[in-house]
Formats: structure tokens, C-alpha cells, sequence
């Protein structure tokens, strides 16, 4: 049986709905997930498939199972653990919420689709919050977050997709093919989000 997907699999733009969107740049990392709450602050942290506690045995069997990813922990807290755990705690005095997930993808310069160079520095850069188990629209997400590593946006306006018979759909913003490699959502509809690879993207 496969595993559950702590970060969930990422429609196309078929339904995406036609409205004023952000598009993110689309990182070729490694998905990563750490969890805050407001009782016991960091506490587990993980791939996309599976969770480890943040612990000395945790993050030793982290890197045991996950030995390309060995300094991510490392890099967590030297670039993101004490700035996201205040902004965590502001928010979590808002509201009743209980915790915060961030999602955030693991890379170096020469990273491709989840493969890394020893050498490389590692850099997170995030690219979601969830709010107890619901994603932060990305309105809110770039409001509350921007000042950290965040993914670059690439456009800020209405989605529009064009399509021609016996191909697969352009996707255009303002008249513009879009750059490949861009996950969309929606300000309106936070479960709104689509990716556009670059297997599916036609030349003009």
C-alpha cells in the first residue's frame, strides 16, 4: 500500500478557474515538511512520504534513510526555524488554530528533479503554509511570508488558457506563454492549484 503524501499531488490547469491568480516558480528539489505547533514548537519534520521526529533519533534516522538529504535539518535552522516559529506564533495568538506545516523544497545549483550534488550548498526555499490541514491561499501565503525564502513569483494576474485541436493547452497569462516549471493558485479558492510542466508546454 502506498504511503500517504504529506504535501498532496498537484492537479493540471484542465479546471483551474479563470480568475486573478499567482504563479510560482516551480523548484527541481527535494519536497520537505516541517511541523510547528503551538504547544511544543518544532516537533517532525519529513519528505513528502514520510515523517521523522525532530529528535536526536529522529534526525538520525532521517539521515539514515534519506543520506543525499543529510544537512537539511542543518539548513532548516540556520535560515528559516526561528523566523517562521515567531510568524507561527503571532498567527497561532490570532486564532485557535493548533499548528502550522511549512512545505519548502530542498535544492542546490545543480539539483534536478530531486537529485543533489554533494558539493552543492543546500538553500529552502518555501513554497506553502498549511494552517492546521488547510493550505494558506497564496495571497496570503506571499502577505505573511514574503520576507522569508519563498518561491520567486513569476506572474500576478487573470489565468487564461488557450488550446488547439490535437495538442495539449498554452497556457497564457496577459497574452504571454508562461514560463514552464509554475505551480498556479487562486487567491479565492485555496485548494486551487495547478502545475504546468515542461513536458506539456508547447512552443509558440
Amino acid at each position: 500500500m502506498p504511503s500517504a503524501l504529506h504535501y498532496r499531488k498537484i492537479p493540471n490547469t484542465k479546471d483551474f478557474p479563470f480568475t486573478e491568480c499567482i504563479a510560482f516558480e516551480k523548484y527541481d528539489g527535494t519536497n520537505l515538511h516541517f511541523r510547528w505547533d503551538r504547544d511544543f514548537g518544532w516537533h517532525a519534520f519529513g519528505t513528502r512520504r514520510d515523517e521523522f521526529n525532530i529528535d536526536d533519533r529522529g534526525e538520525e534516522l532521517f539521515r539514515h534513510d534519506h543520506p543525499e538529504l543529510s544537512d537539511a535539518m542543518e539548513v532548516f535552522r540556520q535560515t528559516l526555524s526561528a523566523s517562521l516559529a515567531h510568524t507561527f506564533s503571532e498567527l497561532a495568538s490570532e486564532s485557535t488554530v493548533q499548528g502550522f506545516t511549512a512545505f519548502a523544497e530542498y535544492l542546490g545549483a545543480n539539483s534536478f528533479a530531486g537529485r543533489h550534488k554533494f558539493d552543492d550548498v543546500k538553500r529552502l526555499v518555501m513554497f506553502d503554509v498549511a494552517r492546521d490541514e488547510d493550505l494558506l491561499g497564496p495571497f496570503e501565503f506571499v502577505e505573511r511570508f514574503g520576507h522569508l525564502p519563498i518561491a520567486r513569483i513569476v506572474y500576478r494576474g487573470k489565468f487564461t488558457v488557450a488550446s488547439s485541436p490535437g495538442h495539449s493547452p498554452k497556457m497564457f497569462v496577459a497574452g504571454n506563454t508562461v514560463s514552464p516549471r509554475v505551480s498556479f493558485a487562486n487567491q479565492d479558492e485555496a485548494a486551487a492549484i495547478c502545475k504546468w510542466a515542461r513536458s506539456r508546454l508547447m512552443s509558440t
